[in-house]
């Protein structure tokens, strides 16, 4: 399904690109905005049911590379500048091993994604932390941020599939980004 639906949705985001021009009028750019915007949150959702059933079926094996790992921070930190400028929080992105890793740096880019996705989402005010590190044979990522936190019970539960919590009843997405990165 989430295939048949990402086809179409991919068009009209390209369409709507395509729209504003230097001699579009105010109404026009802000509808082309408009479906642009709501294509990407589509998009995103479909993406993340697609990434679930995928692993939840065992059809996602990893294709293991070299890659550098400082490409991943870099990486995430061009993709969430704007959304935490826009919110008015501090970005804090650091790797602190500059190592070439063997090892499939998609599956390890949609973790890191998935999980600074979630603080940014749920962080107001202050600063959102990724730190990444590889050592004696372990790669040690940590996201914090400065959001209301979760209780004992909360940390459990968040990692369920389509699992939200109750500050999430505003925010799109279907509780699977937590299941997402448990699952990988």
């Amino acid at each position: 399904i989430t295939h048949e639906l990402r086809t179409p949705l991919t068009a009209i985001q390209g369409y709507a690109e395509l729209l504003p021009g230097e001699e579009s009028g105010d109404k026009r750019n802000r509808y082309s905005d408009n479906i642009r915007q709501s294509a990407r949150r589509m998009l995103s959702m479909l993406t993340s049911l697609l990434d679930f059933f995928r692993l939840e079926s065992g059809k996602e094996q990893p294709n293991p590379a070299p890659f550098r790992l400082q490409s991943i921070a870099d990486a995430l930190c061009e993709a969430f500048r704007p959304l935490t400028e826009s919110k008015g929080l501090r970005l804090d992105i650091r790797n602190d091993s500059d190592v070439v890793l063997d090892g499939d740096r998609e599956l390890i880019t949609r973790i890191c994604d998935n999980l600074l996705s979630n603080a940014v989402k749920f962080t107001d005010n202050g600063t959102v932390s990724f730190r990444s590190a590889y050592s004696d044979g372990n790669l040690t990522i940590t996201v914090a941020d400065t959001g209301t936190g979760m209780d004992t019970d909360e940390r459990q539960r968040v990692f369920g599939a389509f699992e939200r919590l109750s500050n999430a009843a505003t925010q799109d997405g279907f509780g699977l980004g937590l299941s997402i990165v448990s699952h990988i």
